[in-house]
């Protein structure tokens, strides 16, 4: 495992992380990206939370489209629990 820079920009998708280094401005640039991307992923897991406790979806969806949803839901969980740890290493780097 490589040890990430203190002051670095962040990106994943699926299972690949990247970082840059970058100074403290725009480390503060890349804190609010970051907040801006967990947003959007939060929005998306709470549609897919809403079909997926919709019983008419479950009962008429084929049964294809109900499991990719749930791997959809557990992909988007995996990547914003990454770019929320990234998020907090990068307030711990700006504040300590």
């Amino acid at each position: 495992e490589i040890e990430k820079p203190l002051y670095s920009a962040f990106s994943a998708v699926r299972d690949v992380e990247a970082f840059v280094p970058m100074s403290k401005s725009r480390m503060e640039e890349e804190m609010r990206r970051l907040q801006k991307e967990i947003s959007k992923i939060e929005k998306d897991i709470a549609f897919i939370g809403k079909k997926l406790s919709n019983e008419q979806f479950l009962s008429k969806a084929p049964e294809e489209v109900v499991r990719e949803e749930k791997e959809k839901a557990l992909q988007y969980r995996t990547q914003r629990d990454k770019l929320e740890g990234n998020l907090n290493k990068i307030k711990e780097a700006l504040t300590g």
